[in-house]
């Protein structure tokens, strides 16, 4: 009986694996998907750049991000060229057809699906002459994933041509409008013929289910997106629920809103939101276990720690064995974060002076200075900051340990401050924590994970509230800029804009 047993299961999955060849891939929301996974190495890219000199392929960088099913959704990499000109990086995941964004300096940038194995070639001669943007000559795609990538960088550059701008056609639809899902039906609808056109053609069936699966996620996330702000309950979800085949941006997105209208329409009690358990719970309830999974990835926390904590939890509450896999690794990565964090934390330094920003919490190795702030009023603040850095060009940055766009572009004033230090300029970099919604251990967690140099003062909600009145600021982060001469700048810095080290040099002679 044992012997059949194991007779029936292997001709099942050499069925299994038949069916994959002749119809394409198995969805990662398939149930099926999990008899193969196991199975599955990781991904590797491998490539070579011909026809470059030694001078050229030093100076040359590899860049890539690489799309994932969980925050930090994207990670950005680099793979070291050596002397030959090839280079080989593997994805730290088997997941299926997972998307990266591939840059070869100001040469090519290209969009790579890595799923078993693919390798690049690239004509460096022909490149100096004419960058290649996603596909084109100078650049082949080969492997067992070379077909797919071909046709699906030709796809995107066919679909730009027959319908330029035409995101942009989404974005000017009002979603209060009464007609607003029937014209969304309209565009998916003029988009899914360029589709057919396309497909039309022999392409290899990973492709054909990869476009199309794109497509309906898109059009799938646009009315989800509709339904969570108007808070209005999706009759037929069942219509919603699509097979994904790839990891890839749009398949972030329909998660991403799949979960928060789930937040929005089915979280009620308030302990919902702060227990992960009962969120992991409801969304089984709701959701076919595929899916479901790859909705509580989504589930996360800005602090490491606290999402450390989150990712530990969660492993005992997946139901697919290739995302147990995923989240042990996750966790793992996690944890090995928060402890160099707090590593960082515990390793102090003596400050070479202690200002009076408040009362002094540590002084990191890293050359950050953090203090909690014990003056009553913005005014009082802004006096004591003055005050305390005289002569000097002061960055004020106002920011949030939830905030987004603040954590993005703290590595730009990192390199500010690097590069102000480098040219021994006078300028100081002040960062205004906001204790709304957050912790003075957040606070310090999210410095320390940033290695963000410079002084931090932690402030009360009441006292930045009362800043941002006093400089006609709103949000986070907001970028203030005190001249040497006491001149408040609210202007010059702005969120949409990185200004450059030259022009902060310039502000001092001024």
């Amino acid at each position: 009986m044992k012997n059949l047993f194991i007779l029936l299961t292997s001709i099942a999955s050499i069925q299994l694996l038949i069916a994959q060849d002749f119809s394409g891939p198995i969805a990662i929301t398939d149930e099926n998907y999990d008899k193969i996974s196991s199975n599955r190495s990781n991904p590797t890219v491998r490539g070579t750049i011909h026809g470059a000199s030694a001078e050229e392929l030093d100076q040359l960088v590899i860049s890539y991000t690489l799309v994932r099913p969980s925050d930090p959704f994207q990670v950005k990499y680099e793979a070291p060229i050596l002397e030959d000109g090839t280079f080989t990086f593997t994805l730290p995941s088997n997941l299926p057809y997972q998307q990266i964004w591939f840059s070869l300096k100001d040469y090519a940038y290209t969009c790579l699906l890595a799923n078993e194995a693919l390798q690049l070639d690239f004509d460096f001669s022909k490149l100096k002459a004419h960058p290649v943007y996603l596909a084109g000559d100078g650049l082949t795609f080969s492997g067992k994933d070379g077909r797919v990538n071909q046709e699906y960088n030709s796809y995107t550059l066919y679909h730009k041509e027959k319908l330029p701008n035409f995101s942009r056609k989404f974005q000017e639809l009002d979603p209060q409008a009464p007609q607003y899902l029937s014209k969304i039906d309209s565009l998916m609808s003029i988009q899914r013929s360029v589709d057919a056109e396309f497909l039309n053609k022999n392409r290899a069936p990973a492709t054909r289910k990869i476009v199309e699966s794109q497509t309906a996620l898109e059009g799938a996330t646009y009315k989800i997106v509709h339904a969570s702000i108007s808070g209005t309950q999706i009759s037929d979800m069942h219509a919603l629920i699509l097979p994904v085949f790839s990891i890839t941006n749009d398949s972030y997105s329909y998660f991403q809103v799949l979960y928060q209208y789930t937040r929005r329409m089915h979280f009620k009690p308030l302990e919902t939101y702060k227990d992960p358990v009962l969120q992991f719970r409801k969304i089984d309830a709701l959701y076919p276990a595929p899916h479901a999974d790859l909705i509580k990835l989504r589930i996360n926390d800005p602090d490491v720690q606290e999402y450390a904590a989150i990712l530990g939890t969660l492993r005992d509450h997946v139901n697919q064995t290739w995302a147990a896999s995923y989240v042990q690794q996750e966790h793992q990565v996690m944890q090995e974060k928060a402890a160099k964090i707090q590593a960082l934390l515990d390793t102090e330094v003596s400050p070479a002076e202690i200002l009076p920003f408040g009362t002094p919490i540590i002084n990191t190795s890293f050359q950050a200075a953090l203090y909690r702030s014990e003056t009553e009023t913005a005014e009082d603040l802004l006096k004591t900051i003055r005050a305390a850095l005289p002569d000097k060009l002061i960055v004020l940055d106002l920011w949030a340990t939830w905030c987004v766009p603040c954590i993005q572009n703290m590595p730009h004033q990192k390199r500010l401050y690097e590069q102000a230090k480098e040219k021994q300029l006078s300028i100081a970099f002040v960062y205004l924590c906001t204790d709304r919604s957050s912790s003075a251990s957040k606070w310090k967690n999210k410095i320390a994970e940033l290695q963000q140099p410079g002084t931090h003062i932690f402030v009360s909600d009441q006292q930045m509230d009362d800043l941002f009145r006093l400089v006609n600021g709103s949000g986070y982060p907001t970028y203030i800029i005190i001249k040497p001469n006491g001149e408040i700048d609210a202007e010059t810095m702005q969120t949409n804009r990185q200004i450059d080290i030259n022009e902060l040099a310039a502000l001092l002679e001024n």
